[in-house]
């Protein structure tokens, strides 16, 4: 009697165009991403809905580009932390929503829409030379 051991070695075949040109069902063509509830991780640039790979981002659907470390809604070459083309509407709120101006909330703005007869009111949460975290009316 003889036992035999025998396997099949598979090497990795590049597929010979990119999606969307790739046929599916062709190794290395099928979607490998969003195919399962499962948490899915990626190496490298994702890039959905754009034409254009030369910057290391994450774009979608052309419009909001995640690059450098910045973020541009509406401009694909972010100078700041985040740039809006267009304006920025912050949602309104009432008041007594608005959280305990502290270090954690340093710098955030808050937009309170005054009711008929009563003007609206921006503020920034800031620090005074004192030291003192406090809400601070710009408008």
């Amino acid at each position: 009697m003889s036992l035999g051991l025998s396997y099949a070695v598979l090497a990795w075949t590049e597929p010979s165009l990119v999606p969307p040109g790739c046929v599916l069902g062709t190794p290395g063509c099928d979607a490998p991403l969003n195919v399962s509830a499962a948490l899915q991780t990626k190496q490298g640039q994702l890039v959905l809905n754009a034409n254009s790979l030369l910057t290391p981002a994450l774009i979608v659907n052309k419009d909001a580009y995640f690059l450098n470390g910045k973020v541009g809604i509406g401009t694909t070459d972010p100078q700041s932390g985040l740039e809006v083309y267009n304006g920025v509407r912050l949602t309104s709120r009432v008041a007594a929503d608005r959280p305990a101006c502290d270090a954690n909330k340093r710098g955030t703005l808050w937009f309170t829409q005054g009711a008929a007869g009563v003007k609206d009111s921006m503020q920034v949460c800031a620090k005074d030379a004192a030291n003192v975290y406090a809400w601070r009316t710009l408008y």
